[in-house]
């Protein structure tokens, strides 16, 4: 009877994985594009700086960390860190 149950446990935790793994799947996009965007950053001011105006490149790349680190910071914090409140659920006292 003890394996029964703990295979019981077993499955509704497996549901409840699986249920919060969809909740988080958009919050893990969102960090991944906030990484990408970084990316896009820093090419566009590497390839601006050094090629265009013909800054040495390691200047262009230490301008570009600086506002590569500034646009993911604020997408993290605008996108994917934003404290939304959450609807929680009513508890409610039974008096005898």
């Amino acid at each position: 009877m003890r394996f029964w149950r703990q295979s019981a446990d077993i499955s509704a935790g497996c549901c409840r994985i699986t249920h919060c793994r969809r909740e988080e799947a958009p919050t893990v996009v969102k960090f991944f594009a906030a990484g990408v965007s970084g990316l896009i950053v820093t090419a566009i001011v590497v390839g601006v700086l050094a090629d265009i105006l013909d800054f040495h490149p390691l200047i262009a790349k230490i301008a570009a960390a600086g506002c590569s680190f500034t646009v993911v910071f604020l997408c993290m914090r605008l996108f994917v860190f934003n404290a939304r409140p959450r609807a929680r659920p009513s508890i409610t006292t039974v008096q005898a």
